[in-house]
């Protein structure tokens, strides 16, 4: 039987914002179009994330965010906990069928730093199918990350100067 490869990322970025203010927008669990930047504006290559749904009651644990690209391909993140107190979310997320990444399992949390300003943090696991380009695929999440952190630190740095 081929061999699938085991992936464990962690990536983090200082946000412009103190930790309670980004929480507020990473627990708004289908809030991503105010933050998420299109190509044109320094975001991910790609398709364009034209709609992001939440599906569940909002408030509650679980909920998904249904996420449709402009390619109409759709992408759903399950929310499975939430804790306000230490600012973090676990979720998993959803592939297409025939998908070299499985099992996908991330949480993203925030920490207070010195000063005016957080570390945002998302840490995934997830196996990727053998036959796959695996360092193209880490790329492709790392590169997922940082379009999350550019978003972020924008959006924060937009509402300062508003």
């Amino acid at each position: 039987m081929p061999k699938l490869s085991r992936v464990e990322l962690h990536k983090s970025a200082e946000i412009p914002a103190s930790a309670d203010e980004v929480w507020k927008v990473v627990s708004d669990w289908a809030g991503m179009l105010r933050w998420w930047l299109t190509c044109e504006q320094g975001g991910l290559f790609g398709p364009a994330l034209v709609k992001c749904d939440l599906i569940g009651e909002d408030d509650a644990v679980s909920l998904t965010r249904r996420m449709t690209l402009e390619n109409c391909a759709v992408i759903d993140e399950l929310l499975f906990y939430q804790n306000d107190e230490t600012r973090r979310i676990y979720y998993i997320r959803s592939e297409p069928t025939g998908s070299e990444v499985t099992g996908y399992v991330a949480t993203t949390y925030v920490d207070v730093n010195d000063g005016d300003d957080c570390t945002l943090h998302v840490s995934s696991r997830f196996d990727v199918g053998p036959g796959a380009d695996l360092p193209a695929v880490i790329a492709r999440f790392e590169a997922i990350y940082e379009a999350i952190f550019s978003g972020y630190k924008k959006y924060f740095s937009s509402a300062v100067a508003g």
